[in-house]
């Protein structure tokens, strides 16, 4: 993703990191962008990482940079998640960058990363490949949804989502099942007792 040619610098170098933070927590993209080296526990059994905040990019706010807001979206609490081993690895591997202390993705000057400049990048390194086209970053918050639901239930994956309502996770973040279930026996054995 990152091996641009061509003048100038390259753009977003973290953004596989940012990639693999949205799958590993689930997070929404300004959330990912927004964690700090204080929200990060690589120690603890299991490893954490802890959400505190959204960053809110240019323009979004009347005569605002990039900044970070405090608070997620909607106000709700701080959400803590464990983290999967390939989260571990990409935040051990980071820290070396951008530890310890700030934010754990930074840009090239050691501020936030701009989620206008994480589309543009993801766009670029998604443009030879026309049937990724609808990816985005909120897509990675779905991908792990639908993980999460398939491997341990629709429950699991509302907690992880931090969802207050079942009915939005399976609404809008969990892909539909689109195969029927083995239904095999009864309907054989309808066919072989019934009158036809």
């Amino acid at each position: 993703f990152c091996d641009r040619k061509g003048p100038g610098p390259r753009r977003a170098p973290m953004l596989a990191a940012f990639i693999e933070l949205l799958t590993a927590t689930g997070a929404r993209p300004g959330e990912v962008l927004a964690i700090e080296w204080p929200d990060v526990d690589l120690l603890g059994d299991p490893p954490t990482v802890t959400l505190t905040g959204t960053v809110v990019d240019h323009g979004k706010a009347a005569g605002q940079p990039v900044h970070r807001q405090d608070v997620r979206k909607l106000n709700a609490p701080a959400h803590r998640v464990a983290l999967p081993a390939f989260g571990v690895r990409v935040l051990t591997e980071l820290y070396a960058v951008t530890g310890p202390d700030g934010p754990v993705l930074t840009n090239r000057d050691g501020g936030l990363l701009s989620m206008s400049n994480i589309r543009s990048s993801l766009r670029e390194a998604l443009a030879p490949h026309e049937h990724l086209q609808w990816v985005t970053p909120k897509s990675f918050r779905k991908t792990t949804a639908t993980v999460v639901r398939d491997g341990l239930g629709v429950e699991a994956a509302q907690r992880q989502l931090s969802h207050k309502q079942l009915s939005t996770t399976e609404q809008h973040y969990v892909q539909r099942v689109t195969s029927g279930p083995d239904a095999r026996a009864v309907l054989d054995e309808w066919a072989g007792n019934g009158d036809r």
